[in-house]
């Protein structure tokens, strides 16, 4: 009895090691386009690019998307995340 629990016990937390993995890996490319897309947007900025029009306003985009995944990168980090994640798991069984 004392095996069956102890290995129900190691593949649960093998489970949640998993998960945690891949959520972890979620948020780090989230934050990582944000830093490309910051970088792409202060090379725009601060070079003769930014009198393109169509070129300043790739620049802008970039730099609002850079703010918005930092910024969903600290809610989904914070905890905030976990409730959000199960609300939106609710919303999805519903349907």
């Amino acid at each position: 009895m004392n095996k069956e629990l102890e290995e129900t016990v190691l593949k649960a937390a093998d489970y949640t090691n998993r998960e945690t993995e891949r959520y972890t890996k979620r948020v780090h490319w989230l934050l990582l386009a944000g830093v490309v897309l910051w970088f792409v947007s202060q090379i725009i900025s601060h070079t003769s690019l930014v009198e393109n029009n169509v070129v300043s306003a790739i620049s802008e985009f970039s730099n609002g998307a850079a703010c918005g995944m930092v910024i969903c990168g600290i809610i989904i980090t914070s905890r905030y995340g976990q409730r959000i994640a199960a609300f939106k798991q609710r919303l999805l069984k519903r349907q």
